[in-house]
Parts: structure tokens; sequence; C-alpha cells
């Protein structure tokens, strides 16, 4: 039989489940947390930003939403943000790093406006960036080495007249190879001409039309950004894998020593290059010195407080840390440079909520270390304030909603829960009504809901053992109910 429920003016609201400003503020929190929907629960009053990315074909590319909520995009297709946003609140889509190996540039079209329901027309269109080849002719006599024209890649013909910098008028693709050669000029040798262009114009190829004189330089791998080497007079910034050769001829017998003086930072990448063979004696042009880079990893922690019991985090999906202690803390696995982390709260004790402040973003030129986890008592959804769960309960006083300790008069219906969610493992939340009038005597925790009973739940949630949660219309305003 159908209990019939009378409307009773309460201005006990629901729980916080189902209350978008708790959710918005606390995004992390496992009443707000996913539903099978990529982690947005619509129902808690937040509701999802995405779009799609065409024309990625470099790595490193992180999204934001509002200056944060880092997401790394790995390739073309749909993509969502991990936290959601209040209903009726703005969200504004920008670049946060650029796609590089090969450098891109990604725009974003209807990026900004106010989020009303899911948004999925965000648009992310990338296109790679074109850089100039080039370097220094030196030691250039016409007299001597006759008409010199270079080429690059086999073509785009440049001639000179004189000794000096030069560029290619063709840009080349990030990404794609180059090679200068000379098509005509005697006696004149290209050092550090050909590699992959990186994420800047190419500057370090030397032509070199001397006899007695000569360069040093050599080959760059693993290079993700720019790093700066110096030998003697000259400082030069090398952005592309390959060889590459100091501009200032050196006298043969003179000594000659490659250090680095900048290392690569993020954007794109923290890295350490290192350099092998970089010192000795000029005996000839020198192409032997070896500088190799490689990415860095850095640590993603953070501080727990307010916690009593044991608490799971994870990071990136699978990299949980266990403790028991307020405090710091770190993960175990190391995050590179460039890629993103994502920390949540896996499990947590049954009588805490546990959210996380500053859990997603994007590892850059340190370890990271102020992620929050904050714990407290769960909490009932009271008028305009909140009751602990497990100590308090909610009386609603016709029109006066406040907490009381288990044991106080109440003066009114008694709401010990709102949803499962403030009841212990297979429980749930019933709410009472009188099977003579219907009308409505509180909530409790029980394992089933008996005769005369109806099971409140928070929508969105599989929680219900019968039926689907529904918004009350005529019972408890504020409160659902599985119908």
């Amino acid at each position: 039989m159908r209990i019939t429920l009378f409307a009773i003016v309460l201005v006990i609201t629901g729980c916080q489940k189902t209350d978008p400003l708790f959710c918005a503020m606390n995004p992390n929190d496992t009443r707000c947390a996913a539903d099978g929907d990529g982690g947005i629960d619509g129902d808690a009053g937040l509701v999802s930003i995405g779009g799609n990315v065409t024309g990625r074909l470099g790595a490193g590319l992180v999204l934001q939403d509002n200056g944060g909520d880092d997401k790394l995009i790995t390739g073309d297709g749909a993509f969502q943000f991990a936290t959601g946003v209040a209903v009726g609140s703005t969200y504004a889509v920008t670049v946060g790093a650029q796609p590089s190996n090969p450098t891109q540039n990604c725009v974003v079209a209807n990026g900004t406006g106010t989020a009303t329901t899911d948004v999925t027309d965000v648009a992310v269109t990338c296109s790679t960036a074109m850089y100039t080849v080039g370097g220094n002719v030196v030691g250039y006599n016409s007299g001597n080495n006759g008409s010199l024209t270079l080429q690059n890649n086999g073509g785009d013909d440049l001639p000179f007249s004189m000794n000096g910098t030069f560029a290619f008028p063709t840009k080349i693709a990030s990404g794609m190879p180059y090679a200068v050669t000379v098509k005509t000029g005697s006696g004149c040798t290209v050092l550090g001409g050909s590699g992959t262009v990186g994420d800047d114009n190419v500057s370090t190829t030397v032509v070199n039309c001397s006899q007695t004189m000569f360069t040093v330089g050599g080959t760059v791998t693993g290079l993700n950004g720019t790093v700066k080497l110096h030998n003697g007079a000259d400082t030069i910034s090398v952005s592309a894998n390959g060889s590459f050769a100091f501009p200032t001829l050196a006298n043969s017998g003179s000594t000659y020593d490659v250090t680095v003086t900048q290392q690569p930072a993020y954007p794109p990448a923290n890295q350490t290059c290192t350099v092998a063979s970089g010192s000795g004696n000029v005996n000839g042009n020198i192409q032997t010195v070896a500088v190799t880079c490689s990415t860095n990893k850095f640590s993603v922690g953070g501080s727990v407080s307010n916690l009593s019991g044991t608490l799971v985090l994870r990071d990136n999906g699978g990299d949980d840390y266990t403790t028991t202690n307020n405090g710091a803390f770190t993960f175990a696995t190391s995050v590179t440079s460039g890629l993103t982390y994502s920390v949540s709260v896996y499990q947590k004790p049954a009588s805490l909520t546990c959210s996380v402040t500053n859990g997603n973003g994007t590892v850059g030129n340190a370890s990271v270390s102020n992620v929050g986890v904050s714990c407290a008592d769960r909490n009932i959804k009271c008028g305009g304030n909140y009751c602990t769960a497990g100590s308090q309960e909610c009386c609603d006083p016709l029109g006066g909603a406040q907490c009381k300790s288990y044991g106080q008069f109440c003066s009114g219906p008694a709401m010990y829960c709102a949803d499962s969610a403030e009841c212990g493992t297979n429980q749930v939340c019933c709410a009472s009504f009188h099977n003579g009038n219907g009308a409505f005597q509180g909530s409790s925790c029980q394992s089933s809901c008996g005769f005369g009973q109806t099971q409140l739940c928070a929508m969105g949630t599989t929680e219900c053992r019968s039926g689907s949660c529904q918004a009350s219309q005529t019972s408890i305003p504020g409160y659902n109910f599985c119908r």
C-alpha cells in the first residue's frame, strides 16, 4: 500500500550530496565524486566542462578550466575536465601548456560561458609551429672561395656575398628535419647543419670557409626545449636535436671547453643536459662534443589534517598512499615534468568526509608539495547549519531547524540521516511516516525500510534498493525519495 505523504513546511534542505554550494567548494569530496560520468555528479549541483581537440601532434598539451584543474591531452577527440562547476557559474577554458615535439599552437573556441548544463562544445584546434633555419657564414672570401650558395633540404637556394648571419626564407615545421649544404663555394664546410626543428628558430649552423681556422661543435640528443651552451666567447641557444657549432673560429692548437649555462625548463619540460667530450685541443673542425638531455621527475605530495583512522590517497588513478597520520605525505611514484597529476581520496574512514585542495595540476620545475587533504566529521544539512553525523540529529520544530545531541528533546521531527551516505555499511536512510495520517516523523539508519517508511536517497546514485531516486514533490522539501 502506498503511503500518502502530506506536505510539511520544513527549512531543512538536502544533505551535502545534493548541496551544490558544498560540492562546488569541495569537488573531491566522496559524496560529490564520480558516479560513472568521468567524475562529475550532475545531481550534486555540478555540470561537466568539455569539448573536442583536433590537430594535436605534439606531447604535453595541457588545458585548464578557470585557471586550474589541469587536463593533459594525449590525442585528438573528446575531453572532459575532472572537476565540474556549479550550475549557473562561469567557466573559462584556456591552454596551460602548448604541445612540444613538434611544437604546436593550440587555440580555444567556445571556451567561456555560464554553465547551465553539461558543456560539450569547447573546440581546441592545434597547428604546428613553423621556424627558420639559419646560422653564420665565417671565413668567407669571394676571391678564395668563389660564389657561395647554400641550400636547405636540397633547395631554397640562398646566395652570399660576405660573412654574416643567414636564415633561409622558407620556414620548416617543428618536428621536421633540416639539412644545410653548400651548393656552390670552394672550400666551405657546413658544421651543425642537420637535425630536427624544435621549439625555436635554428641558428646554430656554421658555414666555415676558412682553411686555417676551425669551429667547435657536436650533437644534441633528447632535447625538449632550449639549452644554452658556452665555449670561449660564445654562448648559443640550441633548440633542435641534431648537430650544432659555435660561430667563433678557433686557431689550431687552442683549447675548447663546452659547458651548459642554462638547462631546459618547463614549459615544455624541465631537463638536465650533460656534456661529454666537451674539452680538448683544436686540431681541425671539432664535431665530437656530445650533449645528452633527459627529462626530470618530481615528487607529488602535501599534508593531511584532522584524520582519525585509515586514509588511502590515489594519484593519477593508480599510485596509492595509505596513512593513519596527520602531516606531510609524498607519493612513491614521481611524475615527469610536463605531465599532470590528479590526487583524490580513494578510501576514507566511514565516519569522515575528506576533501582535496590543489589536487590537480602539472608538474613543472620542482616537486609538488601543496596538495591539501582535510578531513572532518560527516555532516547532515540542517537548515542553514550542519549537524555532526553520528552524534547529532537535525530537529525541525515546525520552521526552526536546529542541531541537537542525541537524547535531547527534539520538539520536532528528528533527522538522523538524509541519505545512505550518513549511515553505516549495508544500511539505508529510512524516513518514517505515521500510518494513520501520513505525517513525517523523522529519519533513521536501518538495515531496510519497513512498513510506513520510505528510503531517503541522493540523486544520481544507485543506493535505492527498489525504484529510483526522485525529487520530493509534496513531502519534505529538499529531500529525495526512492520510488
